[in-house]
C-alpha cells in the first residue's frame, strides 16, 4: 500500500545585490534549517536552491504529512525573523500530496487497469446501474452512453 507522503515548495526572493552574500546566505540558512527540521517528526530530506541570474531562492522538502509541515513551522520562527531583516521575502509557500508513480516494465497494466476500473465505477454511478450488472437500480438496461441500450 502507498505511504502517503508530502512536499513543500517555497520560493524566496532575496534583495542581496552581491552574488557571493547571496549564496552564502543560502548555504548558511539551509545547514541550519536541516538541523532544525531534522529533529521534527515526519521530516524526511529538503533540496535548497538558487537563480543566481533573478535571486530567486527554493527550498523544497518532503515529509510524512501535512500535519508535521504544519508542526514544524513554530519552530523555524527564527528563520523567518532574521530572513525579513535581511530582505528576503516568500514568493510562495505550497504543500502538495506526492502521487505514487511506478515507472516499471509492466505499470501500464497496472495504471490502465486502475483507470478502467475508476470509470467503470464512475459510468455505474452515473448511470445508477449497480456495480457490474450492467442493470439500473429497477433491473431495467442501462445506457451505454450514446443512446444504445447495452444487453441484457
Amino acid at each position: 500500500m502507498y505511504k502517503e507522503r508530502w512536499m513543500r515548495i517555497v520560493i524566496y526572493d532575496c534583495l542581496v545585490e552581491n552574488p557571493d552574500s547571496h549564496s552564502a546566505y543560502m548555504t548558511y540558512t539551509a545547514k541550519n534549517v536541516i538541523r532544525v527540521l531534522s529533529h521534527c517528526d515526519g521530516y524526511e530530506y529538503g533540496y535548497w536552491g538558487e537563480d543566481p541570474e533573478t535571486g530567486k531562492m527554493a527550498a523544497i522538502t518532503l515529509w510524512t504529512s501535512l500535519e508535521a509541515i504544519d508542526a514544524a513551522d513554530p519552530r523555524l520562527e527564527r528563520f523567518h525573523q532574521e530572513r525579513e531583516r535581511l530582505g528576503v521575502s516568500v514568493v510562495s509557500a505550497n504543500n502538495f500530496k506526492l502521487l505514487s508513480v511506478s515507472a516499471g516494465p509492466h505499470s501500464w497494466i497496472n495504471d490502465a487497469s486502475d483507470v478502467s476500473d475508476r470509470l467503470r465505477q464512475e459510468a455505474e454511478t452515473f448511470s445508477g446501474a449497480g456495480p457490474g450488472n450492467g442493470r439500473g437500480p429497477n433491473g431495467e438496461a442501462a445506457s451505454g452512453g450514446l443512446g444504445r441500450a447495452l444487453p441484457a
